[in-house]
This record gives C-alpha cells, sequence and structure tokens, in this order.
C-alpha cells in the first residue's frame, strides 16, 4: 500500500507550569510519526526508542500509561515539542517531508514564557538543521545550550538502545 501526500499539523507542546514552574531543558523533535500523530501521543511508534532513553536518564517507568511517562517528564522538568508545526509528508519519514510546505513552531515564544529552559536537545538531524536555520536566529541572547541527539526513531538503526542512552545522557545531562 502506498501512502500519499498529506497536510499534518503537530502536537501542542507538552508543558504545564502548574506540575513544571522552572523547567531545564526542551526537547525538540521534527514531526510526529504518522502513528503519533493518529494516537495524539509523543514517541507513540512502539519501536521509537525515545521514551526508554529518556525513563533511563530521568528515573521513571517506560512500561507506564503514556499520561504516567508524561508526568514524569515534566515533574523532571522536561518539555517536549517539535520544529515543525505542520507540513506535507508521505508516511512517516522526515525525509518524505516536503520543504516548501513547512511551517516552523514559535519556539522563541514558549523560551520566552519559560525562561529556566537552559539546555534544548534536538533529535535527529532534521531536528538540528531546523532549529539552527529558522529558531536559533530569533533567540535573544538567552544562555541556551543547544546540543543534538541521536535520534531515536526506529529508522535510526545504527545505534543500539545503549548506546542511544549513552549518547543522549552525554549530550542532555552533562
Amino acid at each position: 500500500m502506498v501512502s500519499k501526500v498529506t497536510q499534518l499539523t503537530g502536537l501542542a507542546p507538552l508543558v504545564d507550569s502548574a506540575i513544571q514552574p522552572n523547567p531545564r531543558w526542551l526537547i525538540l523533535g521534527s514531526m510526529p510519526s504518522v502513528s503519533s500523530l493518529g494516537q495524539q501521543q509523543y514517541y507513540a511508534h512502539p519501536q521509537n526508542h525515545f521514551w526508554p532513553i529518556t525513563a533511563e536518564l530521568f528515573d521513571f517507568a517506560a512500561n507506564q500509561s503514556y499520561e504516567a511517562r508524561c508526568l514524569s517528564l515534566l515533574k523532571k522538568g522536561v518539555i517536549l515539542w517539535d520544529v515543525i508545526g505542520s507540513c506535507q509528508r508521505q508516511g512517516s519519514l522526515d525525509a518524505n517531508i516536503i520543504k516548501d510546505s513547512i511551517r516552523i513552531n514559535d519556539i522563541p515564544k514558549l523560551l520566552s514564557d519559560f525562561p529556566t529552559v537552559q539546555k534544548i536537545g534536538c533529535n535527529g538531524g532534521m531536528a538540528q538543521r531546523l532549529f539552527t536555520k529558522h529558531t536559533l536566529p530569533q533567540l535573544d541572547a538567552q544562555p541556551l545550550q543547544i546540543v543534538p541527539l541521536t535520534s531515536s526513531s526506529p529508522a535510526n538503526a545504527k545505534f543500539r538502545l545503549a548506546q542511544k542512552v549513552a549518547l543522549w545522557r552525554e549530550s542532555l545531562l552533562n
């Protein structure tokens, strides 16, 4: 079955000022997968390593409910969002995003609302490239550390889960 090019709108940021008044981290993906958008959940594809990685780094159970995992991240001071707010894409691969269709999320506004964010991790190459090109030039002199994160996607088969955990730990927590 061949999937067609579809107009996609991303998810709202996972942030809650009542739970996390002083978040420290912002993790940015590129654009949620078809599975994630269909379930309205970040990193919903069962083979994506995002939840096992973050569970290991932030000390919670990766197999708990989606709501509990989100709450765990919020309590640890992590915000989740994506660089792309909307785009056209066939399937779930970043490589299939039609570049002229990309609309970037207002990350500068999010950061101004949460000035305690100190580190931004870009999950995968496309998130890093788009953030650097479209968002970084808009940021004030806010003291932020921008770090690339090895993609948690199942398409990134170059690294095993343990390697991804080690790489994320080095980038995000050090």
